[in-house]
């Protein structure tokens, strides 16, 4: 799924927080990497939230984000990543450069039967911003089929 957020202007590589559980849940280790998005006054990025519902196979989700011509990869939450956080509500926030036109948004289920259906009621929505509770910083929506 592609989106636009923020304005244009220069490249830097993504920062990411650590995820946030709705349900008090422990977070996954390792939710930080490495980057230069808001280190210095020249790097320009903005924020999305990533809002995912897991289903009873968590540990089969993965997603990424990255341009929309798919040669730059910004941040990404591999399959095992979510491993104990079965059923479960993600909500993270991530920083990208704000000099793209164009972003990817790509969620995957490793098994291919997607986050929904028979192993529970997964979907995904992504907004500009922090505000998950504002549906005009909503960016789209997916059902987990």
């Amino acid at each position: 799924q592609t989106f636009r957020a923020g304005p244009a202007r220069s490249v830097a590589p993504a920062s990411t927080s650590s995820p946030t559980i709705a349900a008090n849940e422990i977070s996954p280790t390792g939710s930080t990497s490495s980057n230069w998005c808001g280190a210095s006054d020249q790097v320009s990025c903005i924020e999305v939230t990533v809002t995912v519902q897991l289903d009873k196979f968590s540990a089969e989700t993965s997603w990424s984000i990255g341009s929309s011509d798919g040669l730059t990869n910004f941040v990404a939450r591999p399959t095992g990543y979510y491993e104990t956080m079965q059923s479960q509500k993600i909500i993270e926030t991530v920083s990208l450069p704000d000099d793209v036109l164009e972003y990817q948004f790509k969620i995957t289920d490793f098994m291919g039967d997607g986050i929904c259906c028979w192993a529970g009621n997964g979907w995904y929505s992504l907004y500009q911003g922090r505000d998950v509770y504002d549906e005009s910083t909503q960016l789209f929506y997916g059902r987990g089929d």
